[in-house]
């Protein structure tokens, strides 16, 4: 468990920094942000590098990772409102990574005089396996190493440094104590409105009558009079027990035709004009019942209703071991930011502003090339 723990941790320590939404402009929000300027920037400060103990972190290696995230602020805001935004989450995003290379030094530090050799054999045994997910292509394994910028020495170093870590946090954790029931009930309650909705769901076959496209070649005959014979004719099959996606295929003009008319599971609410009518026809009857025909505008429908599902809260025992693994996930995760935050706040790290100003500016600079 602490190991599960400790790799869902850290995977969110690093999303965290910049895993806010992205921000949303309105038309008339875009009206007032003046266009970008790409030129006339203020000069960047500070250096390209942050030392944090024997180790450095650069600025590609901030940088790289957050362009893409930054992109469209940066095309539609000037500088001035791109690094109001912008350099909060750069900074939290440089202290994750900071925070990260301290808990490492931290577990270096701590470390058995024999863990090297334990270490070794876990980075080997993680190599093999790396090989295996690749089919034991041995060349195709390596080339998805130098795609992420490595060689196989790197990825065996990295390895180490994920374990050390983990070694070393585990060692911080408090004894694991499982939620109490009251616990979870509360939690339950909380969200369960949000969290723990099963949808409704409308699942049915169509045909659907077009007058639009009945072909005719009496100008005196009328377009929805036959399209209401065809209806009749289609549902007197259905009735007389003919199988009804072979009726569809044969009558339907819809763009389901070819499918049986089998629609895909669809929220009652997604449906728009003029399917939208099959959600109120739909409550009229059960699975496995047919109704029809249904007359709007440009459409005739018959329908044959698969599945219907009202909206629901999932009950509280059939979610309970998800919320005990969120509330145990979410407790480690404070010991661990608190473990983190401690480190950070203790190590002498003097350029972090002009440093985050530099990689907000070139950001900014790299998406508006």
């Amino acid at each position: 468990m602490r190991k599960i723990a400790y790799l869902l941790t850290i995977s969110f320590l690093i999303i965290a920094g910049c895993g806010e939404k992205k921000t949303q402009f309105t038309a008339e929000q875009m009206d007032l942000i003046p266009p970008p300027q790409k030129t006339n920037l203020p000069p960047a400060s500070g250096g390209f590098v942050i030392a944090v103990g024997d180790e450095t972190i650069t600025a590609e290696q901030i940088i790289e990772p957050l362009v893409s995230h930054f992109a469209e602020l940066a095309r539609n805001s000037s500088f001035e409102i791109f690094s109001a935004q912008a350099a909060p989450q750069i900074d939290r995003f440089l202290t994750t990574q900071i925070s990260n290379i301290l808990l490492y030094q931290m577990a270096k530090k701590d470390a058995a005089d024999n863990m090297d050799e334990a270490l070794e054999k876990e980075a080997e045994k993680i190599v093999r396996e790396f090989v295996v997910s690749f089919g034991g292509d041995y060349a195709k394994a390596e080339q998805e190493l130098k795609k992420m910028g490595m060689d196989w020495e790197k990825f065996k170093e990295y390895q180490k440094r994920i374990m050390l870590s983990q070694s070393y946090i585990s060692s911080q954790l408090p004894e694991y104590q499982p939620p109490t029931y009251t616990e979870l009930l509360e939690y339950y309650n909380k969200v369960k409105d949000r969290q723990y909705i099963t949808p409704a769901l409308l699942h049915f076959q169509l045909i659907d009558i077009i007058p639009e496209k009945i072909e005719i070649t009496d100008p005196d005959v009328d377009r929805l009079e036959t399209a209401r014979q065809l209806a009749n004719q289609a549902l007197q099959k259905i009735n007389d027990g003919e199988d009804f996606g072979a009726i569809a295929k044969e009558y339907s003009h819809g763009h389901r035709k070819d499918f049986a008319g089998q629609w895909n599971p669809v929220h009652p609410n997604s449906l728009a004009q003029p399917y939208d009518v099959l959600a109120a026809e739909a409550q009229k009857i059960e699975p496995g019942q047919t109704t029809g025909p249904i007359e709007t505008k440009s459409h005739i429908f018959i329908m044959k209703l698969k599945e219907k599902r009202k909206e629901a809260i999932q009950p509280f025992e059939r979610v309970q071991s998800q919320i005990e693994a969120k509330i145990s996930f979410e407790k480690r995760k404070q010991v661990i930011d608190e473990l983190s935050m401690k480190l950070v706040s203790q190590a002498a790290i003097g350029n972090k502003a002009p440093f985050v100003a530099y990689c907000s500016r070139r950001i900014y600079e790299i998406a508006n090339e």
